[in-house]
């Protein structure tokens, strides 16, 4: 039997001590293993583990290990992902539970925090490999991007290739982080992109609905990621990718709702009940919540879902932030992820119900919320004049990869329809 001696680090603190056992592919530890003095630097699933290894009829090592394989291979790449098997096969990893493949190379960094694993006798500082401060792999993201390995200019293997979650994200769009002119940049993009083929299709638009998304959001002063595109060339195709800087850095996490509730399930599960129920709830206003999560963005966040009819704000997809080194949160992080907004998946037949039904209250996200209730609840009369402003805008198309124009101009009618509904909504309300 061959027990390899592992270490959960954060940044450069040494969490917990762990073993794993390469024949039987499982892990194990003992409760003296953790890191007391850092405790709250853990993911909760471990600090939960660790409350009930004392307990008698519990099979805790199997839990851990069971928890600690999942922890991992949510840092690998999915093998839902397009070009996967691709990205494997370059480094030399079998599938995504060949963990003996990674230690010592791939580190299981992550640029949604600062957690890492290496070996426990290892000289490896978090300064060598961090995604933060190294440059990151151009030949990888090609690959996760295109299949290509030369998608980007001058594309070569980086000293220190890894894997990181953004590169398994949820989603259906091949995601990658890349540094771009001295900026950490997410691309995304998907086989609807590809601008080679005739007549191209501008049914599922999720790249180009970021990039006009964020148009109305910048046109309306609403705290939002920056979204731009870009053609990527190769092969003799043109595919376009949207791209938008990172929101977080090595001292800020960006935390889903879903991570933030499970955190306050363990350190404050009143504050917890409140979150989630005003996460949940189609009308409800939670003073607590709202003081927490910071009541002018989560406004926003609902008033821009109701103007650009976002079927997909549910608890992953609305984040906030985090202090690495305090574990503090702040508020709310800005707006992001529209890609299923402005009509993306919708046909134009279909336009016309999608408005009527918001103006009803019968459209819901993903997380089963009325949007219309949640965005009459949390917003108030200030509102009225984005509304009224909003009825000059205009979109810009994008010159190297135009949208489709005739298909804008419905897009722009129906959204327009949609904000004159919200209007008569918020003065039936106020006046």
């Amino acid at each position: 039997m061959t027990q390899k001696r592992l270490v959960l680090m954060h940044n450069e603190t040494e969490l917990l001590v762990f073993s794993y056992n390469t024949e039987t592919r499982s892990f194990s530890f003992k409760s003296c293993d953790f890191n007391i003095k850092y405790f709250n630097f853990l993911p909760t699933r471990f600090r939960r583990i660790f409350d009930i290894c004392e307990k008698d009829g519990i099979n805790v090592q199997q839990i851990f290990s069971e928890a600690m394989a999942r922890f991992l291979k949510f840092r690998v790449i999915s093998l839902q992902r397009e070009y996967s098997r691709k990205v494997m096969e370059y480094l030399k990893v079998r599938d995504t539970d060949d963990f003996e493949s990674m230690f010592d190379r791939l580190y299981f960094v992550s640029l949604n925090d600062v957690l890492w694993v290496k070996s426990y006798n290892s000289s490896v500082k978090y300064a060598d490999i961090n995604p933060y401060s190294n440059p990151l792999d151009p030949y990888i993201a090609s690959l996760v991007l295109t299949g290509n390995p030369n998608c980007f200019n001058s594309a070569t293997p980086s000293a220190y290739p890894f894997f990181a979650i953004d590169l398994s994200a949820s989603g259906t769009q091949n995601k990658v982080w890349f540094e771009d002119n001295g900026t950490i940049m997410l691309y995304k993009t998907d086989e609807w992109a590809n601008l080679s083929t005739p007549d191209c299709s501008y049914v599922n638009n999720q790249v180009y609905a970021e990039y006009f998304a964020y148009q109305i959001a910048s046109f309306l002063g609403i705290n939002s990621v920056k979204y731009e595109l870009e053609v990527l060339n190769y092969h003799g195709k043109k595919l376009v990718c949207s791209k938008c800087p990172s929101i977080n850095s090595i001292d800020v996490s960006l935390v889903t709702m879903n991570q933030v509730i499970d955190e306050l399930d363990y350190i404050n599960p009143d504050l917890k009940s409140s979150i989630q129920e005003q996460c949940d709830c189609e009308s409800a206003v939670n003073e607590k919540a709202l003081s927490f999560l910071g009541r002018k963005q989560f406004s926003d966040q609902s008033f821009l879902d109701m103007l650009l009819l976002n079927p997909d704000r549910h608890k992953d997809n609305y984040s906030l932030l985090k202090d690495n080194n305090t574990l503090e949160y702040s508020q709310l992080s800005m707006c992001y992820d529209n890609g299923l907004s402005l009509f993306a998946l919708t046909h134009e037949r279909e336009m016309a119900d999608m408005v009527e039904s918001a103006k009803k209250g019968t459209f819901i996200t993903g997380n089963g919320i009325n949007v219309c209730s949640r965005f009459l609840s949390l917003c108030d009369e200030s509102y009225l004049n984005l509304l009224y402003k909003f009825q000059n805008f205009e979109f810009c198309n994008y010159a190297p990869a135009p949208y489709n124009e005739k298909h804008l101009k419905t897009v722009t009618h129906y959204i327009k329809k949609n904000a004159q509904n919200m209007i008569e909504l918020l003065e039936r309300k106020y006046q």
